[in-house]
């Protein structure tokens, strides 16, 4: 039987209130509380884990799946691409500062379209005629974006690894307290 314990002294027993009256257990009294708060401990424990578990396969999931389209091909081209210069054929500044360029390899014509930035001027300040930066991959020109893919890559290094680390855990929260409301 646990008696809660207030300080002061029970004059019957001689001990303080809150000691532990045994008669059946074969534990002391001062291991029975230690036993109990150890299996708490596991549960917390075990919660702790299954927490850390969830939110590493969150964040890798999120990290492959933003990772796959994107980041790839920026990656291929700071390792496998080619730098050239392209002219600027056409501007379409309204839809996400955008423009067409085209460039030659090998005495073909390969045209593409892309976004400012990456260390082309933006688009507001480009015009049919002017130069821009582009890589391409050797075996497959008409794989190209304009700019440099290593500040691309820096880039997308940064957005997806902000979103592996946020993003699962404002799913796991929501989890949470989906699975706290069905708890009686």
């Amino acid at each position: 039987m646990y008696i809660p314990y207030d300080n002061h002294i029970n004059d019957t027993q001689g001990k303080p209130k809150g000691t532990l009256v045994t008669s059946r257990s074969s534990l002391t009294k001062q291991q029975l509380p230690l036993k109990l708060h150890g299996r708490r401990n596991q549960k917390v424990r075990q919660r702790r884990l299954l927490f850390l578990l969830y939110y590493a396969g969150a964040a890798t999931v999120i990290a492959l799946w933003l990772g796959q389209a994107n980041w790839l091909f920026s990656y291929r081209l700071t390792t496998d691409g080619i730098g050239t210069q392209a002219q600027v054929t056409k501007t379409t500044c309204a839809d996400n500062s955008t423009f067409s360029y085209r460039f030659s390899v090998d005495g073909q014509a390969i045209e593409g379209s892309g976004g400012d930035g990456n260390g082309n001027p933006p688009c507001q300040s480009l015009k049919p005629g002017d130069t821009v930066q582009v890589f391409y991959l050797a075996a497959e020109p008409q794989k190209n974006l304009p700019g440099n893919p290593r500040q691309r890559l820096g880039s997308e290094t940064a957005f997806i690894a902000m979103a592996a680390f946020i993003l699962p855990l404002l799913l796991l929260f929501i989890l949470f307290l989906i699975l706290r409301r069905r708890q009686p």
